[in-house]
């Protein structure tokens, strides 16, 4: 069985400490209502954990893709607005190269 785990951004960094887990209805929340990311259960291509919010590079069609990491309705994705790929078939080939939080500027389109 695959391990849960989750982190959180608390304005200055990423933090596993004060995540809880509510026993009773299953909720996963923090005390200071720090945005959570869910670790997507898959490593990049250095061998890095990819959570929900980073930001991945990867080659597609042998152009360079930037793209965050998000749940999609039936699991974790590369996507942008329009655009989307399946991560579980590109983590191979993707390097983790920030967060949405501590690096909003890697999702900035280039003029």
């Amino acid at each position: 069985m695959e391990t849960v785990k989750f982190r959180a951004w608390d304005g200055l960094r990423m933090t596993t400490s004060g995540i809880m887990f509510n026993t009773t209805n299953g909720e996963i929340f923090t005390a200071q209502n720090m945005p959570l990311m869910q670790f997507t259960g898959l490593s990049d291509k250095q061998g890095k954990e990819m959570y929900e919010g980073d930001v991945v590079k990867f080659l597609y069609y042998r152009k360079e893709t930037i793209a965050p990491i998000i749940w999609g309705i039936d699991g974790w994705w590369a996507s942008l607005p329009g655009w989307f790929k399946d991560l579980y078939w590109v983590a191979d080939k993707c390097e983790v190269i920030g967060n949405i939080y501590q690096n909003p500027e890697l999702l900035q389109e280039k003029s």
